[in-house]
C-alpha cells in the first residue's frame, strides 16, 4: 500500500494478497509473526537471538499438551516465562488459544491451536 494525493493505493503486492484465500492470508501472519524479522522490529530492548532459543524452548513446552485442557502457566514456562508474555496476544488474535492472567492465571490451546491426541 501507498499513499498517493492523500489516497491509500494499493500496490501489486497488495492486490495479489487480498486475492489470497483465507487460510493463505493466515498462515502469512502465522509465518510472519513466528519470524526472527517480526522479533526484530518489535523488540528493540531485547536480545532477538535470545528470544529465538525461548521461541524453541516454548515449542517444546507445548508439544505434549492437549486441546482444550486449563493449563497453569506456571507450571507449563517455569523458567522461561518471558517469551509466552511477549507473544500471548497475538496467539491469542490468531485463535490459537484462551488464557486468563488474571484469576486463575492458565492458559489452554484451541482446537485450532492444537491437535486433539
Amino acid at each position: 500500500m501507498k499513499i498517493e494525493n492523500n489516497n491509500l493505493i494499493l500496490t501489486e503486492k497488495g492486490i495479489i494478497f487480498l486475492r489470497l484465500s483465507d487460510e493463505e492470508k493466515y498462515n502469512l501472519l502465522f509465518k510472519y509473526l513466528w519470524s526472527k524479522d517480526f522479533t526484530k522490529e518489535v523488540l528493540d530492548k531485547y536480545e532477538t537471538d535470545h528470544y529465538e532459543k525461548s521461541k524453541e524452548l516454548f515449542s517444546q513446552s507445548i508439544s505434549t499438551l492437549k486441546a482444550n485442557k486449563e493449563y497453569k502457566i506456571n507450571n507449563i514456562f517455569p523458567t522461561n516465562p518471558d517469551f509466552f508474555y511477549f507473544y500471548y496476544k497475538y496467539l491469542k488474535y490468531l485463535g490459537l488459544i484462551d488464557y486468563d492472567l488474571y484469576i486463575n492465571y492458565s492458559i489452554s490451546f484451541t482446537s485450532l491451536g492444537k491437535k486433539n491426541i
